[in-house]
């Protein structure tokens, strides 16, 4: 896939969690890439360009694009574009990665976050439903409280289209899962996972456990795609 490079614009701003947002930006062209992508985005800070890797959180079907970024303090990029507004400019280049959902690749897909790891799966949701492609999506989505839940009002409305399970592991959640990720969250995921694909994306440890917990109860590796979000 080509690599770009462009202008883009931050038209929109919508403050997730307290130390989340989510920064959609109109490029000077349409830039073709896959669901789960990422590209680098760059900035000037202090006299000097600077760039980091975002992953698109909307699907691929939108000229628009957005991405949801969590505040780093100590993080130089991260820490002055949470601090920007609309009208500022960057400059987008990608896309990047292999973490992407292919069309026709599966009948059931299971997505698995943590933290600010959901993002490329939130582009990945949109892209299934924007085609209405024939398939079960299914996600589990941990963080650590309540006020740390990327994209609520999203997932309570997509609760029709897709099984939606989230999980606190700092704090008890009701009727919901609790705790880090583990087979019991799994078991009837695991029983049935004929044709389904898993798409893991989150901190190094998540990302560990629950590839280990997948493979130690038969789901082939070839079948699990991951993608580490520090």
């Amino acid at each position: 896939m080509k690599i770009s490079s462009m202008k883009a614009e931050i038209i929109g701003i919508k403050e997730e969690t307290p130390d989340t947002k989510t920064f959609t930006v109109n490029p000077e062209s349409r830039i073709n890439f896959k669901p789960g992508q990422f590209f680098m985005l760059g900035m000037n800070i202090n006299g000097k360009f600077e760039k980091r890797a975002y992953s698109a959180s909307s699907s691929p079907t939108e000229h628009n694009i957005d991405f949801t970024i969590k505040l780093n303090p100590n993080g130089k990029f991260g820490n002055h574009i949470f601090k920007s507004r609309t009208g500022e400019e960057l400059i987008l280049e990608g896309p990047y990665g292999k973490f992407v959902f292919e069309d026709n690749s599966c009948k059931k897909l299971v997505l698995m976050g943590a933290g600010s790891g959901v993002a490329p799966l939130k582009g990945i949701i949109d892209y299934t439903l924007a085609k209405k492609l024939n398939l079960k999506c299914i996600l589990f989505f941990y963080y650590k409280t309540k006020k740390d839940i990327i994209y609520m009002n999203y997932l309570d409305g997509i609760k029709s289209k897709a099984e939606v399970n989230i999980s606190l592991t700092r704090e008890h959640n009701g009727a919901g899962l609790n705790g880090r990720v583990n087979k019991e969250h799994l078991n009837e995921i695991i029983k049935d996972s004929d044709d389904t694909l898993f798409y893991v994306c989150g901190p190094l440890e998540f990302v560990k456990e629950t590839r280990n917990i997948l493979e130690s109860h038969g789901i082939k590796p070839d079948d699990i795609k991951n993608e580490i979000y520090a």
